[in-house]
């Protein structure tokens, strides 16, 4: 009985790291439209959100490892050590804060992942920045769902 109401978290979850795991741009944002559907069919929305959020982190590890193994390529052919370096030194200032608001925004996150892979950011803090970023991203998006629902049932009643 206990798994029938874990199932729609499971499958929040892996809908959010399948879209986040694809570098290729999608056209149809289907976080966006695993979380409208979350608040849509009532579900509860902290597991919701967690569940979302951390598939989404997840998945956002392709981007990363990409840009791991783009550093030796970039190293031996196009930037050189010294670049590669600065790369570093800027994810170890800004790198944090860089994640979170591309994560928490809807920016092309890749871009970004790439750049933490290539500057060799910490791991550990590339997967709570983003953890982080998604959090509030799609708290924001299940709650003004919500809101937008109540207020057209309240538009509804008036008519």
């Amino acid at each position: 009985m206990v798994w029938i109401k874990i199932i729609p978290y499971i499958s929040l979850f892996t809908t959010s790291l399948l879209s986040s795991a694809s570098i290729i741009f999608l056209p149809i944002p289907i976080s966006l439209i695993a979380t409208i559907e979350a608040s849509i069919k009532n579900l509860n929305p902290l597991f919701s959100i967690i569940s979302l959020s951390i598939g989404a982190a997840i998945g956002e590890f392709t981007s990363y490892f990409l840009g791991i193994g783009a550093t030796k390529v970039l190293e031996k052919k196009h930037l050189g050590e010294k670049r590669i370096m600065q790369i570093y030194n800027l994810f170890e200032r800004y790198g944090f804060l860089a994640i979170f608001v591309f994560a928490a925004l809807p920016l092309p996150f890749d871009i970004v992942g790439i750049l933490a892979g290539t500057g060799k950011y910490d791991v550990k803090k590339f997967f709570i920045a983003t953890f982080l970023g998604k959090l509030v991203k799609f708290a924001f998006i299940f709650y003004i769902t919500k809101l937008g629902i109540r207020i057209g049932h309240e538009l509804q009643s008036l008519i």
